[in-house]
């Protein structure tokens, strides 16, 4: 298995499913400059980062955001629930 390759398919499978639901994204344009790191601007990263770790889903705030780093080991339908999650709870500190 590439890691590399199989790592950048599911940032990309995130960072698609989080645009198609209106999340903003700082990263670069061009997926070819891209990392595995994933970062969603929220207006309260440690009640976003404390709701999920509830929900056993494992991430990083940062000043105004959220850090999701998929990795080759993570499953679709794991990117699935992180955005799930991630929609659900957003929703309701609105």
């Amino acid at each position: 298995m590439n890691v590399r390759l199989r790592t950048a398919e599911l940032r990309e499978d995130l960072v698609g499913r989080l645009s198609e639901r209106g999340f903003r994204l700082r990263l670069p344009s061009d997926p070819d400059r891209r990392s595995g790191i994933t970062i969603v601007e929220l207006e309260d990263p440690m009640g976003v980062t404390r709701a999920l770790g509830e929900r056993r889903i494992i991430v990083d705030k940062r000043p105004g955001a959220v850090r999701i780093s998929p990795y080759f080991y993570n499953t679709p339908e794991e990117i699935e629930i992180v955005v799930e999650a991630l929609t659900e709870i957003n929703r309701s500190n609105r």
